[in-house]
């Protein structure tokens, strides 16, 4: 991290007032966990064409459509 305020923001004093900390007890915790977890593909994170709507230097996605980025 760099910069003149690194670290997760809250010295940083463009940080909205608004924002503060809160507090989880280890039930929530795990619940959030679990929730966050239930997010995870495996299947997407096992094929790469399926990571980025990019398309790669030498296409090799099969009949997938993918965003072509010129330089």
């Amino acid at each position: 991290m760099g910069g003149p305020w690194p670290g997760d923001g809250r010295d940083s004093p463009y940080k909205d007032p608004r924002i503060t900390g809160f507090e989880l007890s280890e039930a929530e915790r795990a619940q959030l966990v679990a929730f966050l977890e239930s997010l995870t593909d495996a299947e997407a994170k096992a094929r790469p064409f399926l990571q980025t709507p990019f398309c790669p230097d030498e296409p090799d996605t099969g009949d997938l459509d993918c965003i072509v980025v010129e330089p």
